[in-house]
């Protein structure tokens, strides 16, 4: 499995030393290998914000705001939210962290449900519906073109210029209608599921160099 990375944002080299002293001690009660990053453009499965530091209040607001798995530091971390860890690191708060960090990476790997319909199904019209006239003319586009394809929803929202909600909200109506057969692309499925995203890391990445850039 590849590495995760932890970024220590607003952190002295000193205290950085003292999180990757932890790291080699804790390494055994892990599943995946961690490195400790300080780039914010790099930013990817855990951060840690130092309280302390007059923008890390701020910093750490705006980070969880956009979803990201961010929690603070500080030397009175009763004072701050709860989870807040202690500075200096403490052994076992990095471990609980850590882990935490990679259960959502499991999570996030995984896809969900339409997901995998959207990528690994294929579908194919195997007769157009006694009442498709009634029905939105952008589905008329859809019901075209798997009636001589076999076809993906993705693939069907690709040619028919739509988008796949809509496409997934037509193919639904004919899988109810049984009027749809459905094939299942596995060589396409096992590549989504050990599939990653990495996209929407990058993004994230960029925001908080942005945040950072602003003090």
């Amino acid at each position: 499995m590849s590495e995760l990375s932890v970024t220590c944002l607003l952190f002295d080299e000193d205290q950085l030393k003292a999180l990757l002293s932890i790291l080699p001690l804790i390494r055994k009660y892990l599943d995946r290998e961690w490195r400790v990053d300080t780039d914010p453009s790099s930013v990817s499965d855990v951060v840690v914000v130092n309280l302390d530091d007059s923008a890390g209040g701020p910093l750490l607001e705006a980070l969880v705001g956009k979803g990201i798995h961010a929690v603070g530091c500080a030397r009175h971390p009763r004072l701050h939210v709860a989870g807040t860890l202690h500075r200096p690191f403490r052994g076992y708060e990095v471990l609980a962290l850590l882990q935490e960090g990679e259960r959502r990476a499991f999570d996030r790997s995984r896809p969900s449900r339409r997901e995998l319909e959207s990528e690994v199904h294929r579908f194919a019209l195997a007769e157009w519906p006694a009442e498709f006239r009634e029905w939105p003319k952008e589905w008329w586009r859809i019901l075209a073109a798997i009636r001589t394809n076999c076809l993906s929803a993705a693939q069907i929202a690709q040619r028919c210029d739509l988008p796949e909600a809509e496409v997934m909200a037509c193919l639904d109506i004919l899988q109810e209608r049984k009027v749809v057969s459905v094939r299942v692309d596995i060589e396409t499925l096992d590549s989504v599921k050990e599939g990653r995203r990495p996209g929407f890391w990058r993004r994230i990445g960029a925001r908080v160099a942005n945040l950072l850039g602003r003090r």
